[in-house]
């Protein structure tokens, strides 16, 4: 990569996950000291207005499933508002993965689920993954989440860039602000940024770093009655226990009179997005993930 000097952060791609909202419109008012004036242009984005006016995560399709190259295909009638603005910002900020988009897009996001500040990428290369290591070791809130899947094909908005970083910030109910989590999170941008910057102009170093890393291998859903409402709910021994290990025989699930459903393993993986209230509807019920250390 020559260089990120094309950035997109973007805010409130569900309008009711508060952070990234409200650090987008203060940063549309002033930007913070220590970036004004780095080497790349920086666009903000309040992603989905019409979510945000309601209150809730998407008006009628969730925006942030909405950037798979199927349903950004112009010939295809859009049928959902949601869908219709990820065209829009496709149209402004991309086309999606061409030379036109970003070199880099952030996307701010809350997580009910106890996610600390976790980034997920989905194809960093050597300087992206120097930079996210560098923030694991400086922040500790901070967990690296790699998601194996292409940006060509991925549903996500930050995926019409040509690197992409999505920010899990929580626990945190929807509709509401932390104060503590809202300072982290900006803290942690402009960091980010200014490791942007400092490899811009060539004095970040890249030699890799041994680096922890959590992988998704998948997710689990909660038993289901035939009709697909729930059997069971998180075990109580899980909640809240995002990215702790979770070995074969452990409790996942506890049933309404009591009973337990154990992971059957045969390995150990270290779930999160235990519980995020709005995965229920997606049949997810937590992010199945291994765990290694990896030179980044």
């Amino acid at each position: 990569m020559s260089g990120i000097k094309k950035i997109l952060i973007a805010g409130g791609t569900h309008g009711n996950e508060m952070t990234g909202i409200f650090l987008v419109r203060n940063w549309m008012t002033t930007l913070p000291a220590q970036i004004a004036g780095l080497d790349f242009s920086l666009e903000l984005l309040l992603a989905n207005p019409e979510a945000i006016r309601l209150g809730r995560r998407y008006a009628e399709f969730d925006l942030n499933r909405a950037f798979a190259p199927s349903l950004l295909n112009t010939s295809n009638p859009p049928q959902k508002l949601d869908i219709s603005r990820a065209r829009e910002i496709n149209r402004t900020y991309g086309p999606k993965g061409s030379p036109q988009a970003p070199d880099l897009a952030i996307d701010l996001h809350n997580s009910t689920a106890n996610m600390g500040i976790s980034l997920i990428v989905n194809e960093p290369d050597a300087p992206m993954k120097r930079i996210l290591s560098i923030l694991s070791f400086e922040f500790p809130l901070v967990r690296l989440v790699y998601q194996p899947e292409s940006l060509a094909t991925s549903p996500y908005l930050p995926s019409i860039a040509r690197h992409d970083l999505t920010i899990e910030v929580g626990p945190q109910a929807h509709g509401t602000l932390k104060a503590s989590l809202f300072h982290a999170t900006e803290s942690l941008v402009i960091r980010l940024l200014g490791l942007v910057a400092e490899y811009n102009s060539g004095n970040l170093a890249l030699t890799p770093h041994p680096t922890l890393v959590y992988t998704q291998t998948g997710t689990l859903d909660y038993p289901r009655q035939e009709d697909g409402s729930l059997r069971a709910m998180i075990h109580p021994k899980l909640e809240g226990a995002d990215f702790r290990a979770v070995d074969p025989g452990s409790p996942l699930f506890q049933h309404f009179d009591g009973t337990e459903e154990l992971w059957p393993g045969p390995q150990t993986i270290w779930p999160c997005f235990i519980g995020e209230a709005a995965y229920l509807e997606k049949h997810i019920a937590m992010s199945v993930l291994t765990k290694s250390t990896e030179s980044w």
